[in-house]
């Protein structure tokens, strides 16, 4: 069916960019050595990965490949369980390898891995079974799934830039390092943004109820999942680096579309796209095809997966009834979730990263930008030009603002160990900052916020960057609880 044929092509897609940079993020010469992940191993055993088996290029080079070629034998729709199975193997490997690479989209890649292993065998084209969210509980798991993400994001923004400002979409475009193709353009636009908040909210709490209407409502359901995939791809995805994330969301909502939909692409489009006329999900299938369990089996995991959502969205009054014991087989299972996207509003702490070094002979320079001068300035081409490409972005970006000491280490000493490897003047000594920009306190200007060597960590074992004067508060903003 097209759900699967889509989340196969993504998953391959995305590993084959990941190849981009595989011994930066995923070999023992990269930021993110073996000896330092499994130091996170220790503390969380359901980070496992085949990553761990081997740190040179080959091999890893090698698994990713085998990865990728998963997720092409997933799309081919054959065997699915198995493909599932295993695809779900090698991308969780991948993502446990490096964690701070990891997006909002990974955890929505495994989560949707997770629920495709139990739907029932077909043919790429079979989108017959979703004519209807009641066409079996593999289905309408899938489907609620997916709902629950849309919900709980609603639920989660709750500072007045979404509900009383409508400022939201303002601020989250104006985090330069994010900006992508049209993101300047639409700051031009500020009545528009404040539109566009409003109807995101809209959007994300009404249309996943449209979207669950009977077949009745063709119509409607057909607009509600359009209407989500332009969102993603075309609102997101032209304005906002996310990576591979306006592309799975936009794959989480072909099983939405009727059966009534597919008949017409099928009128315009010809026989290739014409869905078998048996219902598969009606068909008896032999006990050795899952026939009885998946029923009790999924709607135990649906009634997980929902508690799980309530108690991150109301942590306080729900954390005695879902303890972190009864989190662990979450964690292990791939569908731990927090679908905090830009809430309570977006973050809007920015900025880029200048390294000073210094060689045996006092020369200072700045190994980051080519060994130029240790300038303070602004960027010419602009912040987002600072980072490769969105997964470089997540892991620096993420590093800063979540205080990660380890992190900040390593990514330290792999600037020294690239620089010494390839010139003959050895850096002796290095100070890291991060150049931070605030877009909710503009007052604050830019800011050098020294990051390495890190001036200690607090009583919650988070790193201690000197000139950072705001990290309290806004940590205090966004876990402000959610209003009921």
């Amino acid at each position: 069916m097209a759900f699967r044929l889509g989340l196969g092509i993504v998953i391959a897609v995305d590993i084959l960019m990941r190849l981009l940079d595989v011994r930066e993020h995923y070999t023992d010469d990269g930021i993110w050595p073996r000896n330092a992940a499994m130091v996170d191993f220790g503390k969380y055993p359901w980070l496992w990965s085949l990553h761990y088996l081997n740190g040179s290029l080959l091999f890893n080079t090698g698994l990713l490949i085998v990865t990728a070629l998963s997720g092409l034998w997933l799309a081919s729709g054959r065997s699915n369980r198995w493909a599932t199975l295993i695809t779900w193997v090698l991308v969780s490997s991948v993502q446990h390898r490096t964690p701070g690479l990891n997006m909002g989209a990974d955890t929505l890649l495994l989560v949707l891995l997770f629920w495709n292993f139990f739907l029932p065998s077909s043919t790429l084209t079979s989108d017959k079974q979703f004519s209807a969210p009641t066409t079996g509980w593999p289905q309408r798991a899938l489907l609620l799934q997916v709902c629950l993400m849309y919900w709980s994001t609603a639920l989660f923004k709750s500072h007045p830039v979404w509900r009383s400002d409508y400022s939201a979409v303002e601020f989250a475009l104006g985090i330069e390092s994010f900006q992508a193709y049209l993101g300047p353009e639409a700051l031009r636009f500020p009545s528009l943004l404040k539109v566009l908040t409003c109807s995101t909210i809209v959007l994300e709490e009404l249309g996943p109820i449209v979207a669950l209407l009977g077949s009745r409502f063709w119509i409607a359901r057909t607009a509600a999942a359009i209407s989500f995939m332009a969102f993603h791809l075309l609102g997101l995805g032209l304005t906002m680096r996310l990576g591979i994330f306006p592309w799975v969301c936009a794959v989480a909502w072909l099983p939405f579309l009727p059966a009534q939909f597919w008949d017409r692409v099928a009128h315009h489009f010809g026989r290739l796209a014409r869905h078998p006329q048996v219902d598969t999900c009606s068909q008896q299938l032999p006990l050795r095809q899952w026939y009885r369990l998946p029923n009790p089996l999924v709607i135990s995991c649906l009634l997980y997966v929902s508690w799980w959502n309530l108690s991150v969205l109301y942590t306080k009054p729900l954390a005695k009834i879902f303890p972190e014991m009864l989190r662990t087989p979450g964690h292990w299972l791939g569908i731990a979730q927090n679908w905090q996207f830009f809430a309570p509003r977006p973050a809007t702490r920015d900025g880029w990263y200048v390294a000073k070094a210094k060689t045996s002979d006092g020369r200072e320079f700045d190994p980051l930008h080519g060994g130029g001068p240790v300038t303070w300035n602004k960027p010419v081409q602009g912040v987002a030009k600072e980072f490769k490409n969105s997964r470089w972005h997540k892991y620096l970006h993420s590093t800063f603002l979540g205080r990660r000491q380890s992190q900040v280490d390593e990514y330290a000493r792999y600037i020294t160990r690239e620089w010494n490897q390839s010139h003959t003047s050895k850096i002796e000594s290095l100070e890291l900052y991060y150049m931070l920009q605030d877009h909710f306190h503009p007052e604050d200007g830019i800011r050098p916020i020294k990051v390495y060597p890190s001036s200690g960590l607090n009583s919650e074992g988070k790193a201690l960057f000197q000139g950072d004067i705001r990290w309290e508060a806004e940590q205090a903003d966004q876990k402000q609880p959610v209003k009921k």
